[in-house]
């Protein structure tokens, strides 16, 4: 974990936030917009 975690507050524009997964030895990253609207559709599937 981070022990000085930086604050985002200062970005304007959402789609410069970006996430990184990382899982069996593999990195990809995605806009946090993008990925919150994906976890919307995936609400309306289920």
């Amino acid at each position: 974990m981070l022990n000085n975690p930086f604050a985002i507050d200062d970005i304007a524009d959402p789609k410069q936030i970006r996430v990184l997964f990382y899982a069996s030895r593999r990195m990809v990253y995605a806009t946090l917009n993008k990925i919150i609207a994906l976890i919307k559709r995936m609400q309306h599937v289920f």
